[in-house]
C-alpha cells in the first residue's frame, strides 16, 4: 500500500464526497483491523488506511494533497509552507551573519 495514493488506499475516486470517504474508511478499517484480521500485514495496512483517512477527511489537508501530491505526505502531514521554511531557512547567529549572507549573494 506504500506506493498507492490515499485515494487508492481507500478505494475511492478523487471526486469522492466526504461521506463516501468515511464509508470507505469504515469498510477498510473493519476489514484490516489487527484484532480481526490476523494476517501479518494487517497492522501496516491499517496504518496506511488511517493515514489516508487523516488527510482525505480534512478539507484543508485534502486540498493540499491534491495540489502538491502524494510525495508531500509520505513522511507525515506538514503544511507546505512549513516544508518550504524547513528546506530553505537559514540560521543566522547575528546580524553580521545575515548581512554577510545577503551581500555575498550579489
Amino acid at each position: 500500500m506504500n506506493n498507492q495514493t490515499h485515494y487508492q488506499t481507500l478505494g475511492v475516486s478523487q471526486t469522492a464526497t466526504s461521506d463516501e470517504i468515511k464509508r470507505a474508511y469504515r469498510k477498510m478499517a473493519r476489514q484490516y483491523y489487527p484484532d480481526v484480521n490476523k494476517s501479518s500485514d494487517a497492522e501496516a495496512k491499517m496504518k496506511a488506511i488511517n493515514a489516508a483517512y487523516d488527510v482525505l477527511s480534512d478539507s484543508q489537508k485534502r486540498a493540499d494533497y491534491d495540489r502538491f501530491g502524494h510525495q508531500t505526505y509520505q513522511q507525515g502531514y506538514q503544511q507546505p509552507n512549513q516544508q518550504y521554511q524547513q528546506q530553505y531557512s537559514q540560521s543566522f547567529e547575528s546580524m553580521d551573519d545575515l548581512f554577510a549572507y545577503i551581500f555575498a549573494q550579489q
